[in-house]
């Protein structure tokens, strides 16, 4: 199944992600860092393993459902909200999730198996809590988090289950799902679970296990969701707030629509009486299309026929242009005869429709309104309008800090209470050694501040940040950093520090010794006296100048040789 892990198989060496991973960013941008494990949480969230029975009898009871049903329309409906929260929900697949120590302080979570080295967990619990982990992260835990972001924006309210399929070689494959609390209903069956709306073939049974000691357990059923300030066992969303402007967004999309589909949409036209079509001119003098005359019967009963008439000879031309391009109609202009006077009593009356100005307006601020209602920020919806293109391709740091990183809290915080501590509980773990143990998040695959270069470009040049600096905010790593060779070259080539002339014949005898000693060979072969040995003393560089070469290429200052 796809998702799923199988059961009963030997356990893979634990590779846990971990929070100070170094991962060197793309060029201008940082990556998004995790939040300390004690910071105060923007959303809060309520998390609980729940029996599906109670719950859904206690839903059916409940009002909310009602205000829940509008949201998802809204979210179905208006592209604007529906684009908002997929942002939101993309942004959020990203993160990648591990079982981790919750800190003492307020110091970062640490990796169950780096807390297992130093000592601060059992080894065995540090291998267990990395081997549940691997039944819900992996490649289908980006979908995980995508599903559980849109049902927290939307209706505020998820469940979180759990999938067993017995597979032929008795193994059971085991899956782990966020589903909507539409999509889980309880019927005679039990839990079921109704991926396609009225589709009875696609619904899954969620199965009863047996645990290690041999009892039979109800399915897995775990409920997240964000308590009502009024009611703390109902949920909340910001789209309940904006509920009744969705309905009047939706009926004045009704109107707009309705009145461009009008038949008066264009208008009336008037013809007066006396004017003839071509084919009942032809009629009149007794002639066919193709201008031969016609037999007595047939002209009488042409000239009688109301199909003949000149609204019908129109309205048969006007379709005709529209469901053929090709036919001569769509191009060439009706033919119609009179007297002179008749053609200008010919009149096109348009209707001025003054309700569609309005309708447009009353439209726009009513989308308005719901955009600034909605738990994301305007200019996220509107796409990034006022921004440049290169700026709109990462994600904005407010928009992380306000907005995905709450949202990843309260993530792991559900995740820790609804899935690993009871998991690890049912393996028999004390209640301190459960308590210790978190699910935590790396969110470096998310982008953030686009200006972050320019910035590391000012500090260094005004000296309050190093070359490392530089090179990290820019996407070096420090191997790209210049050799002493390379620095000299930069040096001898710009000029911007005067260098002794000793010193400058030291750098050039040492980066271009191949060039250097055969221009002497060529000289020497050439001169009829031989090259004093004093010459060639003079020509090595001094140990002081070896020193003076040395430290400028690896300070860039030059000392007195």
């Amino acid at each position: 199944m796809a998702g799923g892990v199988l059961r009963k198989r030997a356990p893979k060496a634990a590779q846990p992600l971990t929070a100070s991973a170094e991962v060197l960013p793309i060029h201008g941008t940082k990556r998004a860092e995790a939040a300390r494990y004690r910071q105060p949480r923007a959303i809060t969230a309520a998390a609980e393993t729940v029996d599906i029975g109670a719950a859904w009898a206690a839903r059916a009871r409940s009002s909310y459902t009602a205000w829940q049903m509008e949201a998802w329309t809204g979210y179905e409906r208006v592209g604007e909200i529906h684009y908002a929260f997929q942002l939101v929900s993309n942004v959020l697949s990203r993160l990648r999730i591990y079982a981790a120590v919750r800190p003492m302080e307020g110091e970062s979570p640490v990796g169950a198996q780096d807390a297992a080295k130093d000592g601060t967990i059992k080894s065995q619990l540090a291998t267990d809590a990395d081997e549940l982990m691997t039944e819900i992260d992996g490649p289908a835990f980006s979908n995980l988090a995508r599903t559980f972001g849109l049902n927290m924006n939307v209706p505020g309210e998820c469940y979180l289950v759990r999938l067993v399929e017995d597979l032929p070689n008795g193994q059971q494959s085991v899956t782990w799902k966020f589903v909507s609390t539409d999509e889980l209903i309880v019927d005679a069956d039990g839990a079921v679970l109704r991926p396609i709306r009225g589709d009875t073939a696609s619904q899954k049974v969620l199965k009863s296990t047996v645990g290690p000691d041999g009892k039979k357990r109800k399915p897995y059923i775990g409920r997240v969701w964000r308590p009502h300030p009024r009611y703390s066992g109902e949920p909340d969303s910001s789209m309940t707030g904006v509920a009744d402007l969705i309905e009047e967004l939706l009926i004045l999309q009704r109107l707009v629509r309705s009145a461009s589909r009008t038949r008066l949409n264009n208008g009336l036209l008037f013809l007066p009486d006396g004017l003839l079509s071509a084919k009942q001119f032809n009629a009149v003098q007794g002639l066919d299309e193709q201008g031969n005359p016609l037999p007595e019967d047939e002209l009488d009963s042409m000239v009688n026929d109301q199909g003949n008439s000149l609204v019908s000879d129109l309205m048969q031309a006007f379709i005709t242009a529209v469901q053929d391009e090709g036919d001569a109609s769509a191009v060439a202009p009706v033919m119609i005869t009179g007297e002179g006077g008749l053609a200008e009593q010919i009149k096109w009356i348009t209707f001025d429709r003054r309700s569609d100005d309005w309708l447009v307006q009353r439209t726009e601020k009513t989308l308005e309104r719901i955009l600034s209602g909605l738990d994301v920020p305007k200019e996220v919806i509107t796409g990034f309008a006022n921004v440049k293109y290169s700026n709109a391709l990462v994600i904005d740091e407010n928009l992380y800090k306000a907005h995905i990183e709450p949202l990843a809290l309260v993530l792991v915080d559900a995740l820790t209470a609804i899935f690993l501590r009871p998991m690890l509980r049912a393996k028999g773990y004390s209640e301190d050694d459960i308590n210790r143990m978190i699910v935590w998040y790396d969110p470096s695959e998310i982008v953030t501040r686009k200006d972050q270069a320019s910035d590391a470009d000012k500090g260094f040049a005004a000296m309050v940040l190093g070359p490392e600096a530089w090179r990290r905010e820019h996407g070096f790593s420090d191997d790209d950093k210049p050799s002493e060779a390379d620095l000299a070259m930069m040096i001898l080539t710009k000029g911007s520090i005067p260098l002794p002339p000793d010193v400058q014949q030291a750098l050039l005898k040492t980066l271009l010794p191949t060039v250097l000693g055969a221009q002497r060979e060529a000289s020497q072969e050439s001169s009829p006296v031989p090259f004093p040995q004093s010459a060639e003393d003079i020509l090595q560089p001094s140990q002081e100048a070896a020193q003076a070469v040395s430290d400028v290429a690896s300070t860039g200052e030059v000392t007195a040789a």
